[in-house]
């Protein structure tokens, strides 16, 4: 009897590794949520971006019709200097947009990763539960089992 409670107590042992693997599943599972969302928000903030360019757009289309009827140099400068301060403000934009992508892609790929290594040692140890489980109720069921098993390896071994 005491070998079935020790037996019970190991089966139990990694029924509560099970679950805290399956924890750390969990949590690794949040974390990349987050980092959807996180690219989901880069997303939105560059479709605002593109939504204002449209008005930019428009406004600087203005601007040019203004200078075709006036056509003074000055006009003329004070455009080329909205439009030099627009590319460097939208290049900049551009760059922080990508380096944050790049991040968020980086950890996304990082987190996939953990989560690839937890399912295979998570997949290994259910099939150690699961033998282990069923080697124990084989032998609480037919304990002469255990004999036989015995003599099987003793006469491997020989």
């Amino acid at each position: 009897m005491g070998k079935e409670t020790e037996n019970f107590l190991k089966a139990e042992e990694y029924a509560n590794k099970l679950v805290d693997l399956l924890q750390e599943l969990r949590n690794e599972s949040n974390s990349y949520k987050g980092a959807t969302n996180e690219i989901n928000r880069a997303r939105e903030k560059l479709t605002e971006l593109i939504d204002s360019m449209k008005g930019v757009s428009k406004d600087f289309r203005a601007a040019i019709e203004i200078h075709k009827k006036i056509g003074t140099p000055e006009i003329n400068n004070n455009i080329l200097l909205l439009k030099d301060e627009l590319k460097d403000s939208t290049d900049n934009l551009k760059e922080s947009i990508a380096e944050r992508f790049n991040k968020l892609e980086s950890k996304v790929d990082e987190i996939n990763k953990k989560q690839l290594s937890y399912m295979k040692r998570l997949q290994i140890f259910i099939i150690i539960t699961l033998i282990i489980s069923l080697f124990i109720i084989v032998f609480l069921i037919e304990p002469n089992y255990i004999i036989e098993f015995k003599t099987f390896f003793n006469n491997l071994i020989n």
